[in-house]
């Protein structure tokens, strides 16, 4: 995901569901100034992003060892206004998933 590369204005939208919160969180600024430029003028960014300040490899995890690394929505919230985006949905949802409830911070940004 970090190393994909696009022509600036190749999309109308780009989603990324639970899939950021494995990228190192000092690299998720500099993901979305990315996703920001490969959207059209208006372009969206819907995502599920995490929650919490994981930061690292957590041992079970399905079976296996599961790398996470994530931001308070305060962050995940100044990360993708420096990146350019207005959030048009910010809110949080807890899911139960097998090892127990999951919360996730979903955001709808425009470009």
């Amino acid at each position: 995901m970090t190393a994909l590369s696009f022509p600036d204005g190749s999309f109308d939208a780009v989603t990324a569901f639970c899939s950021v919160l494995h990228v190192p969180r000092e690299d998720q600024g500099a993901l979305f100034a990315r996703i920001a430029g490969w959207l059209r003028p208006g372009g969206w960014f819907l995502a599920a992003l995490g929650y919490s300040e994981a930061n690292g490899a957590e041992d079970g995890w399905l079976g296996t060892q599961m790398f996470f690394s994530s931001h308070a929505p305060a962050e995940n919230r100044r990360l993708l206004a420096a990146a350019g985006f207005t959030l048009e949905v910010d809110e949080t949802a807890t899911m139960r998933e097998p090892e127990g409830p999951a919360t996730f911070h979903w955001v709808l940004g425009r470009r």
